[in-house]
């Protein structure tokens, strides 16, 4: 409910921000020094305000977002960290016939320090 614009009644004009809770988590563990593996997930979801009425620019609303990633960071030579990250984000609308679209991704990170 972070990005989404106050819920607008159409009878009164009186605009409600919408309501929402959630959280994540990470687990990390290190199998050795020089190497990092991280796990992590987290939820948002509209709790209230939907029903107050449409958002003015016409957006559909977003009754929840998710996301979950895995990612790995490698220490080598002391002062050069490469990384890689798949995650996926999945979206889903108030209006069943939206859909809920996920995303795949991938990221790829370097460090060189000196």
């Amino acid at each position: 409910a972070l990005w989404q614009v106050p819920r607008l009644d159409t009878v009164t004009g009186l605009h409600r921000a919408l309501r929402s809770a959630g959280g994540w988590v990470q687990v990390a563990v290190s199998p050795s020094e020089s190497f990092e593996l991280r796990a992590v997930a987290g939820l948002d979801r509209a709790v209230d305000g939907m029903d107050h009425g449409p958002s003015p620019d016409g957006a559909p609303a977003i009754a929840e977002n998710r996301l979950a990633a895995v990612n790995g960071v490698w220490y080598l030579l002391g002062h050069l960290a490469l990384g890689v990250q798949l995650h996926a984000v999945e979206t889903v609308y108030d209006d069943p016939a939206l859909g809920s679209p996920r995303v795949l991704g991938a990221a790829l990170t370097s460090r060189l320090t000196f």
